[in-house]
């Protein structure tokens, strides 16, 4: 490997390089989050977010028919599937890169140069679909008679990177609360468009994608204003990032993300295609099936989707701190990350295992009786990927992707197995069986390379990550061992030590007592 070479120390800008900031809109647009304050405000919007999310995923429930909401959620499956795709895994490597750049005073040029090769992969994507999109339909639904579904699709597969990127530049720049309100814009848009055309033109999923649609391309121009704020108060190049040297530095981890995000979201989707590919239904059938497994997955996506953003919040901080040469600092504060969020996921997951009967029996309906069978396998798994999305990001600040993608490989193959083997034996619950396990296979690999790579992990920690396996016992057995581990946070030091009960509760007090919404 060639070795780069240490750059020169930075000088002090000339004052013609240091930015303007003499608006009160451009002295906004430069302070920054503290990782709490972010975290304080992620908090409170996705709350907002999730109940949005549930009122509508309950709303689309009733509307849809079972095999309805089923192409509806092989549609946003494969969309998540190819949004990683089309942004080329740019957007994610902001994250990672930001301070990097920052600190060489080539941020500008960094970031254009990101905006810009997003916009035209994700154009020639979407052009592919087009053009292609009955194999396209065969591929997703089974059936070429969906291709009209593909093209509100590719549309939105290339509104779905831009909003990726938007949000990643927020976060990058650790501007959560402006990443924050991005994605609970979109939620408030896409419930209230997606109810008024189930009402008044289709109950179908197309109306479903096409209110998607509308949401997404609302949420980023709604959040345009916010970026040219920013960009106008953003420190001007001292000396343009020259392409090569950029595309040299950024491109093997973009493309690492990008592999790991795509066999990601292949993990995420094994189980759905499996059901429509060899479950031996008709395609309409299996359609069925994939919804009601839509039906068991409402509140335990929405779990994995608050751990993406969690997640894509800490890399900025971590990746902080590993570029200012303190490596050490960056695992302790990864593995206090790992307990607080596993610690909440499972208590989330415990929570809706309790209320599932009358969420499943009352809200839905008893529509989606089958989904209640498999709920505490499916929060296992979220649980699971939440504790995945941070362990992985030590990997990340190593710039080691590749070795997430590795575990994830095997994961696949795992779920693919399992898959081939529960699916005609059990059907769902054989379905969602197969994806717990493969995601505690993924855990397992992750945690376990991110301690040889030096991640020093308390034995708390092992017991959080390992705990999301009791959801599958069914809510007794998820709410006793619950009660444990509150006993040993307030009583012990084994979950928390007393160093970081003080910070925690100095944190919040501060958060309190200072946080301005109006900042």
């Amino acid at each position: 490997m060639t070795p780069v070479a240490t750059p020169p120390p930075v000088a002090t800008p000339p004052p013609e390089a240091t930015p303007s900031v003499a608006t009160p809109a451009a002295r906004k647009a430069v302070r920054t989050d503290t990782l709490l304050g972010g975290a304080a405000f992620l908090l409170g919007l996705t709350l907002l977010q999730r109940v949005v999310g549930l009122g509508r995923s309950t709303l689309f429930c009733g509307m849809l028919s079972p095999t309805e909401l089923g192409q509806w959620e092989l549609a946003y499956s494969f969309l998540l599937l190819m949004t990683p795709i089309a942004a080329l895994g740019l957007p994610a490597s902001l994250g990672r890169y930001a301070e990097f750049y920052r600190r060489r005073q080539q941020l500008r040029s960094y970031v254009r140069a990101t905006v810009v090769a997003t916009l035209i992969s994700g154009t020639l994507l979407s052009a592919a679909m087009l053009v292609f999109r009955d194999l396209f339909a065969r591929w997703v639904f089974g059936s070429a008679e969906f291709s009209h579904l593909i093209t509100w699709m590719a549309f939105a597969a290339w509104a779905m990177a831009v909003m990726a990127l938007v949000a990643k530049f927020f976060t990058a720049m650790r501007l959560q609360r402006y990443a924050s309100l991005v994605n609970f814009l979109y939620s408030i848009a896409f419930a209230t468009v997606g109810v008024v055309l189930l009402a008044t033109w289709q109950t179908a999923a197309v109306s479903v994608i096409a209110a998607h649609l509308v949401a997404v391309v609302a949420s980023c121009l709604l959040a345009s204003s916010w970026i040219r704020r920013y960009a106008d108060a953003m420190a001007p190049d001292v000396s343009p990032a020259a392409p090569k040297e950029l595309w040299a530095k950024v491109a093997p981890f973009a493309l690492g993300i990008w592999v790991s995000n795509g066999l990601g979201n292949v993990l995420s989707l094994v189980d759905r295609y499996m059901i429509v590919h060899y479950s031996g239904e008709s395609p309409n059938d299996a359609l069925a099936l994939v919804g009601q497994y839509h039906g068991a997955r409402i509140v335990p996506t929405m779990m994995m989707q608050v751990a993406i953003m969690s997640a894509g919040m800490f890399l900025p901080y971590l990746s902080r701190d590993w570029e200012s040469g303190h490596k050490r600092r960056v695992g302790e504060q990864l593995d206090f990350y790992i307990r607080l969020c596993s610690l909440g996921y499972f208590a989330v997951a415990t929570g809706f295992l309790v209320v599932g009967p009358w969420l499943y029996g009352v809200a839905f309906g008893d529509k989606f009786g089958p989904g209640l069978v498999i709920l505490g396998l499916a929060l296992a798994q979220a649980s699971l990927y939440g504790v995945l999305c941070v362990g992985k990001l030590y990997l990340w600040c190593m710039e080691r992707v590749w070795l997430v993608s590795f575990a994830m490989v095997a994961s696949i193959g795992a779920n693919i197995a399992l898959n081939l083997w529960l699916l005609p034996r059990y059907g769902l619950y054989g379905a969602a069986l197969s994806s717990a396990a493969a995601m505690l296979l993924m855990v397992a690999a992750i945690q376990g390379v991110s301690a040889i790579c030096g991640v020093r992990y308390r034995r708390a920690t092992w017991a959080l990550a390992g705990a999301p396996l009791v959801l599958a016992a069914g809510a007794y057995a998820a709410a006793t061992l619950l009660a444990v581990f509150a006993v040993l946070v307030f009583a012990t030091t084994f979950v928390f030590d007393q160093e970081e009960k003080q910070k925690m509760s100095q944190a919040l007090q501060r958060a309190a007592s200072r946080w301005n919404w109006n900042r």
